[in-house]
């Protein structure tokens, strides 16, 4: 990062170019080492399929460190286009950066982009490539898989975190979320969450998991449709800013209410 040069993101603020390896003084796109870069129908392939966002998914930097910082700002300029990587854009895990970041609108913006971008609409199995090319890709449908389920459930430490990046409007009143018999770290998981915000001005759930493996804590991501704040929680510690009900001491089973005015 310390011999990156600088460029300016679109948000005013500047960011290292940073290469893909640590020998690299830069991305490879830029052609400082005379590099043959052009691969897979883009230019930037090489320094985003082989990045430095690695590092996030490896652990090797923390989510709010002043690294991680740089690597997503530069993911997200000039790597990216709307947050999505120009091919194969499951190989760029600066998606799995937002999550752990709780950074909900990017993380969706990416995975909305890369999922309408790469699914054939004939099949629905997926392109490798956004101009068609390596048809029914059995990789970009797991890793879409994956970022799918980690949207709706994950593992970070002792602490199953759920919903933790589903879009609001999934949440839209009479609408529901269910979870039945999946598998997590903890075993198997069952959610109902339902939203009665004009009969009742609520939103419930009802968590269930294998009490002999169950996890120390729950985090339950509710997020009004209206981005209104509850008003009265039951069943946890409230943070109006993530909209995240948190269940400490988690016996294996819990049930949560969040309050609204209908």
């Amino acid at each position: 990062m310390g011999r990156a040069p600088l460029v300016p993101i679109g948000d005013g603020s500047w960011s290292p170019y940073i290469g893909p390896c640590a020998e690299n003084p830069g991305g490879l796109a830029l052609f400082a080492e005379g590099d043959e870069c052009q691969t897979h129908g883009t230019f930037t392939g090489r320094d985003y399929l082989l990045g430095c966002d690695y590092l996030i998914l490896g652990e090797v930097v923390e989510p709010h460190e002043l690294g991680t910082d740089f690597i997503l700002k530069t993911y997200q300029q000039p790597f990216t286009k709307d947050n999505s990587a120009a091919s194969q854009p499951y190989y760029s895990h600066h998606v799995f950066g937002h999550m752990v970041r709780d950074e909900v609108k990017l993380f969706l913006k990416a995975y909305y982009n890369q999922m309408t971008g790469l699914q054939d609409r004939e099949t629905y199995t997926f392109w490798e490539h956004f101009f068609t090319a390596g048809l029914h890709k059995v990789s970009e449908e797991a890793f879409f898989l994956m970022q799918t389920r980690m949207m709706l459930y994950m593992e970070e430490g002792d602490t199953l975190k759920l919903l933790r990046m589903v879009p609001r409007r999934w949440l839209e009143d009479g609408k529901e979320i269910k979870l039945s018999g999946v598998k997590t770290h903890f075993g198997a998981l069952e959610l109902h969450v339902k939203s009665a915000l004009q009969a009742e001005g609520a939103i419930t759930a009802l968590v269930v998991c294998d009490m002999k493996r169950a996890p120390k804590s729950v985090t339950l991501r509710l997020p009004h449709p209206d981005t209104r704040k509850a008003l009265r929680v039951e069943g946890g510690e409230y943070n109006p800013e993530t909209e995240t009900v948190t269940i400490d001491g988690f016996t294996g089973k819990a049930a949560v209410t969040l309050r609204f005015t209908p």
